[in-house]
Parts: structure tokens; sequence; C-alpha cells
């Protein structure tokens, strides 16, 4: 998991006293054993809920009780999940009345912390499972019922029961184009067909949102190379998620040109800037969102030029494909 690379542990802390202490290198490499005992582990938490509803399905209040394993002693990051778990408790939808308490044990196992989701897939558990409950109790279909509780587009920024802000999103389009892709009426058709059978077959229903973005800033630069090549530095570096193509992609669409004209710098100190790195969901976010900023500035700083090439106005200047244009003038 992501999550459990995260901490310093005193195995880190020790090789490193033992090298300087020896004046040599030291290795140090766990088995699956050691790793156990070692790392932080995921989540372990027992949940209780509630959800108050009118006839009709709409959510009138969330009531949540969760008691959370923190292991024996606490790790850096061990008190995320929960809070997160708190955060996020009444998902994507309009329930303003909420009662959310967390409970924080000790108990003889390993700290517990972040480890794929950091409270997130907890949260999406309880309040997922409650509205499907709803919807069988009420005989209410379970889409239909997500779509008349579902923050609006039109009620961005919103303020959740629990003070987080959400700051935009349109979870019908969402809703509306999952069910479109993955051909839902006919999942249904075979879930049917496969029961009647004797099989045990279901199709599953989760409306979620996630907090992203993480701690910390993030750099990023974009250069323009002699022979019209774009070069991108980047201070978040990947450890196998493919940021490659995603900051190439960014860049190339900014600019208007293809992904083959970008090349991505990253991991490598001589040349790219400072950056925090890549955790908690934050690399596309802040680091994507940096390279954005970077490529309209050169953008900007481009236009100008051009304008003086074109003997045009630098209003009067638009991008085209690979470069710029006057507008109404290909």
């Amino acid at each position: 998991g992501f999550g459990s690379k995260g901490p310093l542990y005193r195995e880190d802390v020790l090789v490193s006293y033992l090298a300087l202490k020896l004046r040599r290198p030291i290795k140090w490499t766990a088995t699956r054993s050691d790793d156990i005992v070692t790392t932080i582990q995921g989540r372990d938490q027992a949940m209780t809920a509630e959800l108050a509803l009118k006839k009709d399905g709409t959510m009138l209040g969330l009531k949540v009780r969760v008691v959370a394993n923190l292991g024996g002693y606490l790790q850096s990051s061990t008190a995320g999940p929960p809070q997160r778990m708190m955060a996020m408790a009444p998902g994507c939808y309009q329930i303003q009345n909420c009662h959310v308490e967390v409970v924080g044990v000790f108990t003889n196992t390993v700290p517990t912390g972040p480890y794929r989701g950091a409270g997130r897939p907890e949260s999406v558990l309880n309040i997922e499972r409650l509205v499907d409950k709803a919807a069988k109790d009420l005989g209410i279909d379970r889409l239909e019922i997500r779509r008349k509780n579902f923050i609006r587009p039109e009620q961005f920024p919103y303020k959740t029961g629990v003070g987080m802000e959400y700051d935009s999103g349109n979870y019908f389009k969402s809703l509306d184009e999952a069910v479109k892709i993955s051909n839902y009426q006919e999942l249904l058709r075979q879930r049917d067909q496969r029961r009647a059978k004797g099989e045990i077959v279901g199709v599953g229903i989760s409306t979620f949102v996630e907090p992203s973005g993480g701690a910390g800033f993030e750099s990023g630069t974009v250069r323009i190379e002699r022979s019209g090549d774009i070069t991108v530095l980047t201070g978040s570096s990947a450890h196998g998620q493919g940021h490659e193509t995603a900051w190439a992609q960014i860049a190339a669409d900014l600019m208007k040109t293809s992904m083959d004209r970008v090349t991505v710098l990253h991991g490598d100190t001589f040349v790219s800037q400072q950056g925090t790195g890549t955790f908690g969901s934050r690399s596309a976010v802040v680091g994507g969102g940096a390279l954005a900023v970077a490529a309209q500035r050169v953008i900007e700083k481009a236009k100008r030029i051009a304008a003086h090439l074109l003997e045009a106005a630098a209003e009067d200047v638009v991008q085209s494909d690979g470069g710029f244009a006057v507008a109404g003038v290909p």
C-alpha cells in the first residue's frame, strides 16, 4: 500500500545510525513476517450507523459511531483514517443533520494508518450500505434514491453537515454515464437469469466522493525548446502510476500539440525543482495543477511574442494547432 511507505520506521533510524557508526553501507531487508509487525496495517474499524428518511426517500439525518483500532502505539499518521471517516460520512448526499462520533482505542496489534484509501473506503461503505438498505426498505429504486438526494450542481460550493466544503461536482451526470457504460439494465437481466439457475449473483452500485490533493506544495515547469518540442519538469515523482503520460497529456492539451512532442522529467534533483511527492491522491491535482499554471503562463508569454511577429494586437492572437495565429486567419 502507498500509505504504509509514508511513516518513518524505527528500522530506518537504526540502519542510518549503524551506517554512521560503522562508516559503511548498511542494508536491512524485511522478511514477510518482519513486514507484518513492522509497518502500519490497514483499516480496523467497527461502525454502527443510522439514517433517517421520509417515506419518499428524502434523507433527513445521519448518526454514525466508529470504534477505530489504533494499534499498540501511534505512528505519524495513525489518526488519519478515523478522522477522514468522520469528515466524509455524508458522502455525496444532502444530509445536513449529522452526528459522527469516532472513538480511538489502543490494542495489542501493530499500529494502523493510511493503507490504500485512508478512511475514504470506510466512509463510502458505511453511507452506501445505508442508502441501499433504505431503498430496499422503502421500495425505491437504488438509482432513484441516490438521484433524489445528490447535491445538485447549482448548490456548489456546498458545505456538508460535518463542515466539509465541496468545491464542485455533477453526480447526476457521472451516475448516468456509469449506467450507460455498464449497460446496467442488461446486467440486471443477466443477474436475474443466473439467479434463476441457483447462482449467487448481484449487481452493486456505489456513488461516492473522495477528498484528494494532500498536504504540501508542488512545482512544475514548462519549457519550449528551440526545436519547438516541450520539456516538462515536475517535482512529483511517480512510482508506477504513469504520471509521465498524464503530465504529457496536460501539456499537449493546453498547448494544442501532440503528446510525442512532450518530454517529462522527474525524480532527478539535478534538473527538477523541489517537490512534496506522490501520496494521498495528490499528484494529478497538485502536481498537474502546478503544471497547468506553468503551461498557461508560457502560453500567455508566447502570445505576446507571436503578436509581435505577426504584427497584430496580443488580444487578437489565438492558439492554433502547434502554435498561434491571428483570430479568423488560420
